[in-house]
């Protein structure tokens, strides 16, 4: 597991130093959102409180994966939905964000995400923390390894978007 809290090289960049690299905020009752690995909001160094922490870079990328699921699940099912839930508009550059997230992944913002693997989460991962935090030094101080071991944290993943459409038919 990884720490980067010390690591002077992301010092000035949230995400990182959190180790959140999808800079996921506190919920407004942080208790009713236990994340696992997540650094308790007493002991939560960031400046306002407004951001999470956790104990390591992996379980930062793990609620990244289950943050993205849950959203996707719930209707957000292209990369223009999620990533409008994720980085609103009064926040961000959305439509830059939008674009970057489907070049990286090549997956057309409009369309339905075909599939919620191992390799769809993983990219996904990559190209918001890349967004969230610089792509230079994301891919310096990230390892893939880092990207494989949420995955293998995050759990079941089984869920395809198109399982409600069938259910309807049957």
């Amino acid at each position: 597991m990884i720490d980067l809290s010390k690591n002077p090289a992301v010092s000035h960049l949230r995400g990182l130093r959190n180790n959140n690299p999808g800079n996921i905020r506190v919920p407004k009752n942080p208790e009713r959102n236990p994340w696992q690995g997540r650094v308790p909001i007493a002991q939560n160094t960031d400046k306002n409180k407004a951001f999470e922490q956790f104990i390591s870079l992996e379980y930062g990328l793990r609620a990244l994966m289950i943050n993205a699921r849950t959203q996707i699940k719930k209707g957000h099912n292209t990369i223009r939905k999620l990533i409008y839930t994720w980085a609103p508009p009064h926040e961000n550059h959305t439509n830059n964000y939008i674009a970057y997230v489907s070049q990286k992944l090549h997956i057309p913002a409009d369309q339905i995400i075909p599939a919620l693997d191992k390799n769809f989460f993983i990219s996904l991962a990559k190209a918001i923390s890349e967004q969230e935090n610089g792509d230079t030094i994301v891919q310096q101080v990230i390892p893939y390894s880092s990207y494989e071991e949420a995955y293998r944290l995050m759990g079941s993943t089984s869920y395809s978007p198109f399982e409600k459409k069938n259910e309807l038919e049957s």
